[in-house]
């Protein structure tokens, strides 16, 4: 885990390159069984997806649990209290714990700790609370960040209707990427070479964290909604997630 989140940082610019790709949809395909859905939040570990969606046709929210390696997708909407008023907005899993965290409404600071059987249990709050924290770093006044991913090595945070940062184990924020203020980062993932940021609008950004060169793998549809809204990254596939699911090998997203 990123470690010495209260400390104070500093924000630089490097702006080494942006390629404009081929549409993300050209390169992932559909995930049957998603194709009314309107997919908010995305989470994997080593066996399931997790999917916080909007169910279109039956105007309500939703959640599912899609089994990565049969391709079995369960609904647990009921068990895990979600009401019809509800958004997913995060899904979290502890690879300490294996416990998932649920949080609606974009309130992360409220999220809720789910054991394997899909009880809510009242857990450690430490797990979420570093989340929080690392949205808000001291060096950056009145932040809003919408999405923000961190690992050993540092992460990567996007702010509302602002830049793309990506952050270094001495907590300096490297302005990394910067699109139309309309379009901004929603959610995010790492691996050890990237920082994947969808966007409301703006395509799927893909970022060398080592070269810090970006690559934006723009939306192809007129529908508002059918952005790349969410993202996740299990062993070698991406996951991403707007009207449908869809999924790609990692490797199709790569960046020099």
């Amino acid at each position: 885990m990123f470690q010495g989140l209260a400390l104070f940082c500093t924000v630089i610019s490097a702006f080494a390159g942006t390629i404009e790709s081929k549409p993300w949809k050209q390169v992932a395909k559909p995930v049957a069984g998603f194709a009314d859905h309107q997919v908010l939040a995305l989470a994997a570990d080593h066996g399931h997806l997790y999917v916080g969606s909007f169910l279109t046709k039956e105007k309500r929210s939703g959640f599912e649990i899609y089994d990565l390696k049969t391709g079995k997708i369960t609904e647990d909407n009921k068990r895990i209290h979600l009401h019809k008023e509800d958004s997913i907005t995060h899904i979290l899993v502890d690879e300490k714990t294996k416990h998932v965290w649920i949080a609606t409404n974009n309130n992360l600071a409220t999220a809720r700790c789910y054991d394997d059987k899909w009880m809510i249990m009242k857990c450690d709050r430490s797990f979420i609370d570093d989340h929080v924290k690392y949205l808000e770093p001291p060096s950056v006044k009145n932040p809003s960040f919408e999405t923000g991913t961190y690992d050993e090595a540092g992460g990567v945070l996007g702010q509302f209707k602002g830049p793309i940062f990506l952050v270094d184990k001495s907590q300096q924020l490297e302005k990394v990427y910067e699109g139309d203020h309309y379009k901004w980062p929603r959610a995010s993932a790492l691996t050890k070479e990237y920082a994947l940021v969808g966007t409301n609008g703006d395509g799927l950004i893909v970022i060398n964290r080592a070269t810090k060169n970006v690559a934006r793998f723009p939306d192809n549809d007129k529908t508002t909604l059918d952005n790349a809204a969410a993202v996740a990254v299990a062993g070698a596939e991406v996951y991403i997630g707007g009207v449908g699911l869809y999924r790609a090998p990692l490797k199709d997203f790569s960046v020099k």
